[in-house]
């Protein structure tokens, strides 16, 4: 098959994003119109189309895809190997322990992802946990997995944890290199090198000591305890 590009209606250079599916050479041939909603992978929940709507997107505990529009968007997994394309807009994408353990897991046939669908320089898309207990290891998880997110919500419903390093926080959104996460007191952070340098409203400000000055790399925390 040849490679693919899926893009979302309305998008141009100013809003919304391309997908690329890379094709290989293969014998078989792909009827791509026999998709449907038994199909693994077919979109299973999609946007509203129309310019700013904001959707509410909700999965099961099933494999699913997660295609929102332009709009603040909320998208939730309830577990599996989802696949999240929020699109443009400040958006939120809810993942639990098993959403976690698929985005953890290596392999061809592992396809599981959080894009948070690109911003403008002010925008915030977030990634929420749901549940308590919980521990999002971003150095377990590909960089490529995880993309476009400028904060992570770890609050919960109990105690949870994210791990994270210089690398994964560059990594994490193409339009700012600060990351801000908020938890409570009994959320902790564990992101070795970095120490803090300053406040900016709520936020403690840490700063890593391997960063270039000129990239402007941030941890904000608001609430959650670095250790």
């Amino acid at each position: 098959m040849d490679d693919l590009i899926v893009g979302a209606y309305g998008a141009d250079s100013q809003k919304g994003k391309s997908y690329v599916v890379f094709g290989k050479t293969d014998t078989q041939s792909i009827n791509l119109g026999a998709l449907g909603d038994d199909s693994k992978y077919g979109i299973d929940l999609l946007g509203d189309e129309n310019v700013n709507k904001n959707d509410t997107l909700t999965g099961t505990t099933a494999d699913e895809i997660f295609v929102a529009g332009v709009g603040s968007d909320i998208l939730t997994g309830n577990g599996g190997m989802d696949v999240f394309n929020a699109g443009m807009g400040d958006d939120t994408i809810i993942i639990n322990a098993s959403n976690i353990t698929a985005l953890e897991e290596t392999g061809d046939g592992n396809r599981a992802r959080v894009d948070g669908g690109g911003n403008t320089s002010t925008g915030v898309d977030t990634l929420k946990l749901d549940g308590s207990g919980l521990v999002l290891d971003l150095t377990k998880i590909s960089n490529n997995r995880i993309q476009d997110i400028e904060k992570i919500d770890i609050t919960g419903s109990g105690n949870n944890t994210l791990k994270l390093d210089l690398n994964d926080l560059l990594d994490a959104s193409s339009s700012t290199n600060i990351l801000k996460v908020v938890g409570d007191a009994g959320d902790s952070v564990i992101a070795a090198g970095f120490t803090k340098t300053g406040t900016n409203g709520s936020y403690d400000v840490y700063t890593h000591s391997d960063a270039n000055t000129d990239a402007g790399a941030a941890l904000w925390l608001d609430g959650a305890v670095l250790v």
